[in-house]
């Protein structure tokens, strides 16, 4: 009865350490989600585009945009179609970012070709 108590007691200690891990990651994501402002324009265009794809009319909130970064936070391997549908979409995204860097820089070089030519 003593060993059986004992393994109890480790296990209750166990499962008390995972939640108060889970508790401490919750919070901790809570924060970044309050710091993190979000762009109200981007609430409005998420909103608009939802909203003509849904039939619920239910606008898009803060508290939901927390609640679906939860679920994948803690349940990625239930959510895989995301997480690869937002790989891809960071993949164009840098090459978008790159390609207008690129640009930016010839256009800057262009720029001071042309003063040097008229300093000429």
């Amino acid at each position: 009865m003593q060993q059986l108590l004992d393994n109890q007691n480790r296990t209750l200690a166990l499962a008390s350490k995972e939640s108060c891990d889970l508790a401490k990651e919750n919070d901790h994501l809570k924060a970044i989600l309050a710091k993190d402002k979000i762009n109200q324009y981007e609430f409005t265009e998420a909103n608009k585009k939802l909203l003509a794809l849904s039939e619920d009319n239910k606008p898009l909130d803060k508290k939901e945009i927390a609640d679906i970064v939860y679920e994948i936070y803690h349940y990625p391997s239930d959510h895989i179609d995301i997480i690869k549908t937002m790989r891809q979409w960071r993949k164009r995204r840098n090459q978008q970012e790159q390609e207008q860097e690129q640009e930016q820089q010839q256009q800057q070089q262009q720029q001071q070709y042309e003063e040097i030519e008229l300093n000429s």
